[in-house]
């Protein structure tokens, strides 16, 4: 255990030798070469730059060295950014299309209206009759129905507020 920890200290002594040596090589030769740099016209030091990219040790295309120019900067600068466009606005309907939709949803909450009053007369009906054999079967299958005719209720809010007052609430537990 104190043999690892040891080592551990002098790799990391190790490593921070070697990382302080190249610091310091590499301020010296960044010193020199812009030493050399000084004195070399612009045209020079692009050339040679150029020069180093095509001699590196790395696959390149000829293509993807080139330097843009100041006018293309600027042009690339101002060229407008692309923006986030809006979902396209849906092309509108005809008349008789919307009419037909506004009839099948008519037609769709008169029968779920229809529906919840033949729930509510049956169960009516039970409740004032009580001559009537009741089981559990029978009860189990009005919740079923009821729980249905409340999930499509559910689905389509707006028919609650067309249901008459007069509906019993048992059809709605």
């Amino acid at each position: 255990m104190e043999n690892i920890r040891r080592d551990r200290i002098l790799q990391r002594l190790k490593n921070k030798e070697v990382i302080d040596d190249w610091k310091v090589d590499y301020r010296i030769r960044k010193s020199a070469l812009s030493d050399i740099y000084k004195y070399k016209p612009r045209e020079n030091i692009k050339e040679e730059s150029l020069n180093r990219i095509r001699i590196a040790p790395y696959h390149i295309n000829d293509d993807e060295i080139s330097v843009m120019s100041q006018y293309d900067l600027e042009q690339l600068k101002f060229a407008p950014k692309p923006g986030i466009s809006s979902t396209p606005r849906p092309r509108p309907r005809s008349a008789d299309s919307v009419l037909k939709l506004e009839m099948a949803r008519r037609n769709e909450d008169k029968k779920l209206i229809d529906d919840v009053n033949k729930q509510v007369e049956f169960l009516n009906l039970k409740i004032e009759n009580p001559c009537l054999p009741l089981s559990v079967s029978d009860a189990e299958a009005d919740l079923v129905n009821a729980l249905q005719l409340q999930l499509r209720l559910r689905n389509r809010q707006n028919v609650i507020t067309q249901l008459k007052m007069s509906t019993h609430p048992t059809a709605f537990l």
